[in-house]
């Protein structure tokens, strides 16, 4: 008996000595549960087990036969069962996700009553839409403090869905959830302060909320706090460290692509900027802002021809007056191109 802990102890220190790369070779034979909670924490859930992931970064891939498993294991555990839902909505599987948010919230689980609200209010199938009781989830949601409900009805509120609209009302929904140390609410708030919409402008407030989710680590927040320096032609080395951090995070970005080019084109490296400029077209292909970057890099480049190209596309897509104002000021400036040879 005597020698049954220190032999216990040498077994744990041996297994942590042993390189990552050995112990977990193959992380989908784990525990399905712990997978699950991995892949597909909602990262808002005080109830979550790992460190959660917004649904758009989701691995559902892996996360789905893990979550599967898992419900499958532990049926009455309601956290797995949201985030089996979670997988479900992400792969586009939308009546099978809706029956485990229903699964959960019937339970009494606030997250999934909030995702299922959404899924009530945004989803296009008429089959998920069901406004009373959409807007009675949400609320209860709201009532029980889930910041990510908090955030929703904001929205809701600022766009009139199902709502009056009323974007004061929004902001208080903003505030609290900001309040709650929430960093996309902290952005949300910064850009209602911004616009002066249903709050007077504050940049100054604005700037704080933005460093607070930027600290925070919130990869949205590079991205938001880029841009505000970048328009107010400020600090644009933290405006480029900022932005390629936002790259970096989610290198499939267009707009955060398009946020470096804009931020090297003010710095006047054309070359670099052109880079990142063309990767942001191709991969926003209908994005107006994109292709009209676009063509700025390629005119910082010498390449008129290819540059009005870019701007002519970038007009067919804007439907922005002003924005279209700006890119027919540019395309009667630009130079003619050459006549072909021969000519």
């Amino acid at each position: 008996m005597g020698s049954a802990l220190p032999l216990a102890r040498a077994a744990f220190l041996f297994l942590c000595l042993v390189p990552a790369g050995v112990a977990a070779q193959n992380p989908d034979t784990a525990i399905p549960a712990a997978v699950c909670d991995l892949l597909a924490a909602h990262p808002f859930d005080p109830d979550r087990i790992g460190p959660g992931v917004v649904s758009w970064d989701m691995d559902h891939e892996r996360a789905l036969p893990a979550c599967e498993a898992a419900v499958a294991a532990e049926p009455d555990n309601v956290r797995l069962a949201f985030q089996f839902g979670r997988t479900l909505e992400r792969a586009q599987r939308y009546d099978e996700a809706r029956a485990q948010f229903q699964r959960a919230a019937d339970r009494g689980h606030v997250p999934a009553m909030s995702s299922l609200a959404l899924m009530l209010l945004y989803r296009e199938n008429p089959s998920l839409t069901d406004l009373p009781v959409a807007l009675a989830l949400l609320r209860r949601a709201v009532d029980a403090g889930f910041v990510s409900a908090i955030m929703a009805y904001g929205d809701i509120l600022r766009e009139g869905r199902g709502v009056a609209r009323d974007d004061a009302a929004a902001v208080a929904q903003y505030r609290r959830a900001a309040e709650m140390g929430n960093p996309l609410a902290q952005m949300r708030l910064a850009a209602a302060l911004i616009a002066g919409r249903g709050v007077t402008a504050d940049e100054a407030e604005a700037e704080r909320l933005l460093r607070l989710a930027v600290a925070q680590n919130w990869v949205g927040a590079f991205a938001d706090y880029a841009a505000f320096l970048l328009e107010r032609n400020r600090d644009l080395p933290a405006a480029e460290r900022l932005a390629r951090r936002a790259l970096a995070a989610n290198p499939e970005s267009g707009l955060y692509s398009h946020i470096l080019a804009s931020v090297l084109l003010r710095a006047g490296r054309s070359a670099e900027a052109l880079v990142y400029a063309r990767y942001a077209a191709e991969r926003a292909p209908d994005e107006a802002v994109a292709h009209e970057r676009l063509g700025d890099a390629l005119q910082a480049t010498g390449d008129n021809a290819a540059a009005a190209e870019a701007w002519r596309r970038a007009l067919e897509l804007a439907g922005d007056a002003a924005m279209r104002g700006r890119l027919e000021q540019r395309l009667r400036a630009a130079p003619a191109a050459p006549p072909a040879p021969g000519k």
